[in-house]
Order: structure tokens, then sequence, then C-alpha cells
């Protein structure tokens, strides 16, 4: 068959696929050579369509490039594609048969194009070694023809079995991912090539089957492996789902139907979609954003191919939808600015539930958490949280020192400062004797000093001379002494020995003998004949027991006796007092309740078979320490005993009672401060450490620290919960420790050389110029003043009176003229 022949046969399905194939887009994943003719091959790395010029026996149709779509498969059959083979098995072979100047007569039949379409004729290349197209023997060309479609038939079942067990490989292992075709049509060139009526890019869909025009159906031969191919995938038959990647709307689910399918999706939450790194707005054309990231409007919905990359790749596919299976994105933390959400109000009110270690990181965020974080309300809030007095019982116990929270009634107060300042304070209880705690002597009373109690503006002390004094604690002054007229102190005492440097701070010098010393000594209407053994005060009374076996009620302002309570029968070892009661207990082993408001007595408490050494008051309960060695818990209410601790083989000498009554410790003559349960009445843990007789006892419970005093002349403070000892002064006075008590602040103590020791762990203890100088912001931290009310002042009140006193005065010069002329006249 000659040349000419052949091309006037094939005209005209030559005409129809080259008005086809250029109206249709092409496809990125043809291959970068094409077929020049006589076993030649051109590489064409920027054109990515196939290419049948040079052939030079086709005059026009071979002459113009073709496109290289995939789904032309009919025209594959027609005329068959140069370059490098990759069919599946048997292909070499079969295209090494085949002769071009042999088509089968088949291939001339009036079948249209939508039966070739629907038959699926594999595709195959010719092989490399064609010479020519008219050398071929007519005989062998029917041969080949015959077993053309057999052979066909046969490499399209191996391919396609090979598709389905890449498909189920890939599928189970792999990330789908969907991707587009990177290349546009020039619509001017297409326009002008078809009589100025540009063609719209259309796209067959393999979902469907329905295409538009008498256009074969694609068949995908490049399934794995494709590095220039980008097409959009059809979705898979098991169903996967993606997340919408926003964070507003990240449990929002959709399934893997296309690109349009998300942005629907989104659109529904009213939430901007994600593309990659570009977020659409809704307001770019679809066309042109496709057109941007090289996909065509047809290839979203095209199906062309599947792509799979590592499981660790990015799965996001390229016409701009979200990314199908992977959790990056949704591993990203959801950042919320509260402030920015949340009215003012109910921001400041989160804030005021932080800690100091949380408010301080908020600072760091930006300005407008900074400044809500520094607010007075806030810092006030978490300061008085943590630092706050709790108080557990009806009426509250007796405050022994100050708590520590500042001023109430100071408007702006310095709250972080002060948070700072009781952080450190609690730093210095925990360095030991060596990193805080300055030692101060205050020195008057003449002989040993049995009790004490304090609080930010005075010391009241109690001694065997026989007289009660009261200090200040700010300046270390005596301010008053109180005693009976034959116990006035002469000159003295003589100087006592002082803790070394850098623990010691400051030393008094006596007033006794001195002007200023008889000038504070007052002699009231009623006083002690003998030691003073015991003393308790609030804001309204003092109570004083004596070995007199009296006790003595003082108004605390004027320290004026009121009343004198008499009915023991031998020395008030302890008192205690609170809103309701008086308790007293003594020698005679009998403890005594007195009604507070007629100081009579309510009742006694007996049972103890030794002298009651100290007694402590916790609303209606009332705990109890003996010679005998046992601890008693009483119900003041009903008057009667309710639980014995366990007996010890020695005497006990102190009693605490915790704040919320569900520990008791006592501490005597065999070294051990023992903590007992409240509820069981067993022994929970022991405070070891004395080497003599605990002597004093003192539970800071708000603070969680005990402060004991021994025979050995030492100090020591514990961990309440622990039981870890904490700090030591190791003789640090001369004589028995006999008292101690403790606030937020400082230790306060006495001894029988008749000193008070004062430990101030507020104070900087260092080898610079700083020892001895406050902790900064201390200062803020102590309470209101008691005794100096402050009373409320007319700012105008000044003027006025100035205002009265001019008045008064030309009053006066307005008399003295009147007068001056009444006598003239006269």
């Amino acid at each position: 068959m000659g040349q000419e022949s052949l091309v006037k046969q094939y005209s005209l399905p030559l005409q129809r696929f080259r008005t086809q194939s250029e109206s249709r887009p092409h496809t990125a994943c043809a291959s970068s050579s094409s077929f020049v003719g006589h076993g030649e091959y051109v590489d064409h790395e920027q054109k990515p369509r196939g290419s049948l010029a040079g052939l030079g026996v086709l005059p026009e149709a071979l002459e113009r490039r073709l496109s290289r779509d995939d789904t032309a498969a009919s025209v594959s059959e027609m005329i068959p594609q140069a370059g490098p083979s990759r069919a599946g098995k048997g292909e070499s072979s079969l295209a090494a048969e085949y002769n071009f100047n042999t088509w089968p007569k088949e291939m001339h039949s009036n079948t249209t194009l939508c039966q070739q379409r629907q038959q699926r004729r594999s595709i195959f290349h010719l092989p490399s070694n064609i010479t020519g197209l008219a050398t071929t023997d007519p005989s062998a060309l029917k041969h080949q023809t015959a077993s053309l479609g057999r052979r066909a038939s046969r490499t399209y079942k191996e391919r396609m079995i090979d598709l389905k067990d890449n498909v189920t490989r890939y599928t189970t292992t792999g990330k789908v991912r969907r991707a587009s075709t990177p290349q546009g049509i020039d619509s001017s060139a297409q326009a002008a090539r078809y009589g100025g009526v540009p063609m719209p890019p259309t796209s067959p869909s393999k979902r469907n089957g329905k295409h538009e025009g008498d256009r074969p159906a694609k068949l995908n031969r490049h399934f794995i492996k494709a590095t220039d191919r980008k097409d959009t995938p059809a979705p898979p038959a098991f169903g996967l789902t993606r997340p919408v990647l926003h964070p507003a709307a990240s449990t929002f689910a959709i399934s893997m139907s296309g690109g349009e399918r998300a942005r629907q999706a989104a659109a529904a939450c009213k939430l901007p979609p994600v593309f990659g790194d570009h977020v659409w707005d809704g307001q770019e054309d679809l066309n042109a954003r496709r057109s941007r990231v090289g996909s065509l409007s047809s290839a979203a919905d095209s199906g062309t191919d599947l792509s799979y990359s590592d499981s660790n790749a990015s799965c996001k596919d390229s016409d701009g939808d979200v990314e199908m299976a992977s959790d990056d994105l949704l591993a990203r933390p959801v950042v919320c600015d509260l402030m920015k959400i949340l009215p003012g109000e109910i921001s400041l009110q989160v804030f005021e539930c932080l800690d100091a270690k949380d408010l301080t990181n908020c600072e760091l965020v930006h300005s407008t958490w900074r400044m809500t974080a520094l607010k007075t309300s806030v810092w006030r809030t978490a300061y008085l949280r943590k630092y706050q007095r709790q108080i557990h019982t009806d009426p509250p116990p007796i405050q022994v020192g100050g708590v520590g929270a500042g001023r109430s009634n100071q408007p702006n107060q310095q709250w972080k400062r002060m948070y700072k300042a009781r952080t450190m304070l609690e730093q210095n209880w925990r360095k030991g004797p060596k990193g805080a705690g300055k030692a101060i002597y205050l020195s008057g009373h003449t002989d040993s000093v049995y009790c004490l109690q304090f609080d930010e503006e005075k010391i009241i002390t109690g001694s065997r001379d026989r007289t009660i004094r009261v200090w200040d604690i700010n300046n270390f002054t005596c301010q008053r002494v109180i005693g009976g007229p034959n116990v006035r102190p002469v000159l003295g005492p003589k100087t006592l020995r002082t803790v070394d440097y850098p623990d010691f701070h400051l030393a008094t010098a006596s007033v006794n003998g001195t002007a200023y010393g008889d000038g504070i000594y007052h002699v009231p209407s009623q006083w002690h004949d003998a030691s003073i053994l015991c003393l308790q005060y609030d804001d309204e009374i003092l109570v004083t027991g004596s070995s007199d076996s009296d006790l003595i009620v003082w108004d605390i302002k004027t320290y004026e006796p009121t009343k004198r309570l008499q009915k023991h029968t031998g020395g008030v070892l302890d008192v205690a007092l609170d809103g309701k009661h008086i308790v007293s207990c003594s020698k005679d082993s009998r403890i005594i309740v007195w009604d507070r408001e007629n100081y009579e007595p309510k009742g006694e408490l007996t049972g103890h078979r030794g002298p009651v050494n100290a007694v402590q008051m916790r609303g209606k309960y009332l705990v109890s320490a003996s010679g005998d060695g046992i601890a008693r818990l009483w119900d003041l209410e009903q008057m009667k005993l309710v639980k014995e601790f366990s007996a010890k083989e020695r005497g006990l000498a102190a009693v605490e009672f915790s704040e919320d009554m569900k520990y008791v410790l006592a501490g005597g003559n065999d070294t051990i401060t023992y903590k007992f349960e409240t509820e069981t009445g067993k022994e929970v843990k022991q405070f070891t450490g004395h080497s003599q007789l605990v002597r004093s006892l003192w539970l800071d419970s708000h603070n969680n620290r005990v402060v004991s005093g021994s025979y050995d002349l030492d100090l020591r403070v514990y961990d309440f919960v622990t039981g870890q000892e904490l700090w030591r002064a190791e003789e640090w006075t001369t004589s028995w420790m006999l008292a101690a008590k403790s606030d937020y602040r400082r230790i306060v103590s006495t001894s029988q050389d008749g000193r008070i020791l004062i430990i101030d762990f507020g104070l900087k203890k260092c080898r610079t110029p700083d020892d001895g100088q406050p902790i900064d912001g201390v200062d803020l931290l102590r309470g209101p003043d008691h005794t100096n009310a402050i009373e409320w002042r007319d700012p105008w009140e000044r003027a006025r009176q100035q205002e009265r006193e001019r008045a008064a005065v030309r009053d006066q010069e307005r008399l003295d003229v009147l007068q001056h002329h009444e006598q003239y006249l006269v």
C-alpha cells in the first residue's frame, strides 16, 4: 500500500484527532523525548507533548505536534507513539513485530470512536528500530494484524492486574494525595487556530464515565513513580475522611471527594479554607487560582492518576486542596489570646485565680497581659490567698505576733513587693543560723523571765522579780514597769555575754536606777507578791498568774487591775483565754474555767495526778499537759474529759493545740516533742534534738513551724509537717530557755538570765555593708497599730479655724474703738 493512499485513508481519523487533541488540556506526564523518525529521539525537556514531526511521510497530519494526553487511547491505537517502551509484559516483542506500513484494516472500519473507547485497548509505542513506512511486506502485515488483538488484549489484562496490585499495596502503606496539571492552555493561540473562537478547556472524568464530545476515555499508564505528573486522583473506594484544618473547626470532617467539596465544607463553617500556605478568602477567581498553581479548571475533576509519597512526606494536593492524611497541621497548638476574647472584668477574675509564679509568667507575654498581671487587686488576691490567717474556731484563738498581711486600711498596698518580701522571709527561716537570724538582746529584768507574749507593737513579759514589763518591739525600749512598791529595780543588772558577729545585731542597756527608769515605773492598786509565772492578753484585757496562787485581770490600755481571781491553792502555772473563757491551771493539779463576762468560776476539770503545767484552748476544746506524763483533751461545754493521749514515763512541761484542732504537741522531761492526732489519739511524729527538758513549745499553725526552747540553752525550729529541723540557735543565751513564741518574721524568747532575746529573720545577715539592713519590703508586712488609731480629719478645718481667729481679732478691735469713743463722749 502506497504512502499517498495510506494518508488519504487515515486523513479523517487524524483530522478528528487533531481537533479533539488541540481542544483538550495537555498533561504534565508526557514523556520528555519525542520520536523524530528513522530510529532517532530528540529530548524535549521543556515540551511535555509528543511530536511526530520529521516523519516526512505524513503531509500535515503527522507534521504537527499532537497531544500526549493519556485519554487518547483510541488514537494511540491508530498512531503508535514513539519513545522508550513503558508497556508491561510482552510489549517489546509485540512492537518489534509491528510495522507502520501494515496498519490493520480493522482500524479503517466505520466503528465510532465511542465504541473504540469502550473497548479500552492497550497503548504501546513503536520500536526504536523502525526504518520506514513503505518497506513492510503486506503479507507480514496481515499476519501481525491477526494476532494484534489477542496480544493487545493479553497485554491490557496484564497491565490491569499490575494496576490493581499497585493500588492495593500503595493504598495500605502510603498517603494519597491529589495533584493538578502544572500547565495551562494558551487561549489566544487556540482562538487563532480555530477561527477566533476560543475553545473551553475540557477534561474527561474517570469517576462517572461521561465525556463531552466523541473523545476516547483516557487510561492511566503511569500509576507509580510518575515524577512529572501531578493530576487529581479519584476518591478511594475505602472512603477516607479528612478534617478541615482550622482551629475553630478541628472536629469537622468531610469525605475525600475533591477540592470543591472541601471548599463547600469550609464555607459551611464560615471559615477560610487553608490551601497549603495560601488562605483562600473567597474573592479570588477559582480558575485564576488554579492557573496560579499550574492547574486547569478541569483538572480538579479529571481523576487522571494517583500519586503516592513516603509516609513522612507532605501530602498536600497541588490544586490547592487540604492535606488528606497528614497529622502535622492537626498537631499545631491553637493560639488563643483570652485578653482579646473575654471582657476585661472576666479576664481580671481569671488572673486573680493565678498564683505568683503564673502571674510572673503572664507578665512576659506582652504589654496587655503585663498591665493586667500587675494590677493591685490581682496581687492582693494572690497574697491573701496564701498568707492570710485562716480561722477555724469560734471564738478565734488569740493572735500572737503579726499576721504579715499589711495594713488593711492603707490604700494602694504594694502587694507584689510584699509577696517578694514574704518569700525571702520564708527562705531565711530555712537557711540555718549561718544564713539568717540576727540576735537582739533587751535587758531590764533582774531575775528569770518565765512568760511572754508579743504583737507588732509591744512585748509583755513576766518575771521572777515580780514585775511586768512592756517593751516597744520596734525601737527596743522599755515603756513601762508594773510592780509593787517593794520591788522597784535598782541600778543594774550586770552585762552578760551575747552571741558573736554576724549573729549579733543589737543589745540594749538597762535603764534601772536612772531617771528614765524611775519615770516608767508604775505601782498599781493591786500587784503580785510572788513570781509572775504566766500571762496572756488580747485587745481588751491582760491576765497574769503568779506563784501567789492568784490571777489578776488588767486593762490592756491603762495597765490598771480590774479583777483579782482567787481559787487555786497552788501557784498558777499557765493561763489561756478567748472571747468567752479564762482557763487557769495550777500546781494543785486542777484546771479552773472562769466566765469572762463576770469573772466567776464556771467549773473545774480534774483528773490529772500531778501539777498541770500548760493549757491551751481551741473553740470549745481544751488540751492540757501535766507532770504525770499525760496530755488530755477536754470539752468545756460539757466540762468533761474527751480523750487521753498516750502516757509518757516522765512529766510533760509544755503543750500546743493546732488551730484546726487536728493535732496536739506535747514536750517535757524526756527531751522529745510528741505529735498526736486528735481524732484517734495516736502518736504520729516525734521532734528530736534537744538534750534536756523541753521547757517551752510554740506552734505557728499558719506557717507550719514549731519552736521549742530547752534547758540545754538551745532554740530549735522544726517543720511541723515533716519534722525536719530548719534552724537552731545554739547557746545564744547564758542560761535555760524558759519561754519562746514566734510569728511570720521573728522569734521572741526569754531565759533564766533575765534577758529577752529577739531573733529577727527580716534582717540581712552577711559580711557586707548591708548587714543588719531590713529585707526590701519587709516593713510593708506590718499590720495596723492598735494603740494609735487613725482618725479622719477635715482638710478645711484649719482654714476655718484661722478665719475664726481673724474674726475674733476684728471684733476685739471694734470693741476697743467703741469703748474709746464712749470715754471721749463722757
